[in-house]
């Protein structure tokens, strides 16, 4: 089972060149249960998703994504928003300043309210490399900042990551921004790439008759650089995030309280996640706090994961938790355990109760002051391996 399985999907603008490769994945390995692409078809194209056409899971909708109302109606029943949406043109906005806006920040601000209004409750979406600015020879990290961007387009993409951070705190949506930079590959409409193939075959075509060598107009010394990434490896990365498992948040259901079925699909999905983006089997499982029950276990088994037992833990997901309390608690734990004559596996979080990437300082503080207090009275780390034998 993939990890899109029995899920719908719903991809605004996804008529286009990025969209149809999405849908090609999803209707393809990715084993989606339904894909709707929403488009008004000023840059998408018919051909795009052509062959595609006797696949009953496939719906085509022509609509405006700022019409929230007609994309509420298109959007209700699905799990998972791709939002591609936004002026292709990005040099017009240099004639027109105000299209990034309408064509861009707006389209955002529409899609979101209209999943605060459905069944959708993760988005996927095609930030930009945009957002940085003018960064000269530096070289951008996730996150890097202040994020000041030199253009509207850019201004534009931050703006929607900030629409789409703030719903998912106000209103309980998840969702990831997948900032793209000059993406490449089959059925390109326009961009870098495809403009200088354009050029190429337009001066091939002047000189045709001609043995004069083919010229190209070259800007600044010949000598810069840039980056490109490949439309397989941003559908890989942007699939690999549409499915969340776990046990503190509400993208997906808490384990504790579902039948033995649903655990072992859950799973399956979640490890066939982690295997698509690592490229071999997952070999372990440690289950989340309130899920270590013995069907639980049995699943993770049958799927050739062996579950790891944490043992010590510092309810790191508390409000107002400081590192003191979370440094305390861990290390009663490692104690108990020692008398024991066991090891301590540490149960900490990157996530709370409503979604992942929230304020961990108070857990590594806490841990920066444990591990050399442990580590100063004879303790070692070891590997998983070690652990599990």
């Amino acid at each position: 089972m993939r990890p899109t399985a029995n899920q719908k999907f719903f991809i605004v603008g996804g008529a286009g060149f990025i969209g149809s490769h999405f849908t090609d994945h999803l209707l393809g390995a990715g084993g989606a249960a339904a894909v709707t692409l929403y488009d008004n078809f000023t840059s998408g194209r018919e051909w795009h998703h052509a062959h595609h056409a006797g696949d009953a899971r496939l719906r085509v909708v022509r609509g405006n994504v700022e019409d929230t109302e007609a994309l509420v109606r298109a959007m209700e029943g699905h799990d998972v928003v791709i939002h591609l949406a936004s002026n292709p043109d990005i040099a017009r906005a240099a004639r027109e300043p105000t299209i990034d806006f309408f064509q861009g920040t707006a389209l955002t601000a529409s899609v979101v309210e209209a999943m605060r209004r459905t069944s959708a409750r993760r988005i996927l979406y095609a930030s930009g490399s945009g957002v940085y600015g003018d960064l000269g020879t530096v070289e951008a990290a996730e996150d890097l900042g202040p994020m000041l961007p030199v253009s509207t387009y850019g201004a534009s993409k931050l703006a929607g990551e900030n629409l789409i951070g703030s719903y998912a705190y106000m209103f309980g949506l998840s969702g990831c921004a997948f900032r793209f930079g000059n993406v490449v590959g089959p059925r390109q409409t326009h961009g870098v790439g495809f403009d200088f193939a354009r050029r190429l075959l337009d001066a091939r075509a002047k000189n045709e008759s001609s043995d004069a060598p083919i010229v190209l107009k070259i800007l600044g010394d010949g000598k810069q650089s840039k980056s490109y990434v490949h439309i397989t490896d941003i559908v890989r990365a942007v699939h690999s995030a549409g499915h969340l498992i776990g046990n503190h948040t509400d993208t997906h259901p808490v384990l504790l309280f579902q039948t033995p079925q649903r655990v072992l699909a859950e799973l399956t999905a979640c490890s066939a996640a982690l295997e698509d983006v690592l490229g071999q089997p997952v070999r372990y499982f440690r289950p989340p706090h309130g899920a270590r029950r013995s069907d639980v276990l049995h699943s993770a088994r049958a799927l050739g994961m062996a579950p790891v037992m944490w043992n010590a833990m510092g309810y790191d997901w508390e409000p107002d938790t400081i590192p003191a309390k979370i440094e305390a608690s861990l290390e009663s734990g490692v104690r108990r355990n020692r008398r024991r004559g066991h090891g301590s596996n540490l149960l900490l979080h990157d996530g709370g109760q409503a979604g992942i990437g929230q304020d961990r300082s108070a857990t590594v503080e806490a841990v920066a002051r444990l591990v050399p207090k442990i580590l100063g009275e004879g303790g070692r780390f070891v590997t998983v391996d070690e652990w599990n034998v």
